[in-house]
């Protein structure tokens, strides 16, 4: 995949500059980590890892469409969570879709274990996810 694909609304510029701001492990005032997930060397994803305070993590998985249900999603975030525990996080949750099957499955897979289910700012019902790392 190429950057332009990976930035399709932005510029150039603002797409080099949101890749410059993930060098900083940080955003508003808190820890911020992305990585691209790859597939026989080229990029078919990315996952996030967020701080929500405390020794919570958020983490944020996106599998580009032609490249789901192969496993990578949940190879990205089993990796993802060690590396959040390896920092010192003791608890990863999520939100998630209650349409979002998927998701749904690969946060039970991991061990999430939904605590509720609530509307969220969008106006979206989710699933509030959490795990222990």
């Amino acid at each position: 995949m190429m950057l332009r694909e990976y930035c399709p609304k932005m510029s150039m510029q603002e797409c080099l500059e949101m890749i410059a701001a993930w060098d900083t492990l940080e955003y508003e005032g808190k820890y911020f980590e992305m990585f691209a997930v790859l597939a026989d060397g080229e990029v078919v994803g990315s996952v996030s890892l967020y701080d929500h305070g405390e020794d919570t993590i958020g983490p944020g998985p996106e599998i580009w469409q032609s490249a789901r249900q192969k496993g990578y999603a949940y190879a990205a975030m089993t990796q993802a969570l060690a590396h959040a525990r390896a920092k010192g996080f003791t608890k990863a949750e999520g939100m998630v879709r209650i349409d979002n099957t998927a998701s749904i499955r690969l946060h039970e897979k991991l061990g999430y274990i939904c605590k509720e289910t609530v509307v969220n700012r969008k106006g979206n019902t989710v699933h509030l996810f959490e795990k222990l790392l």
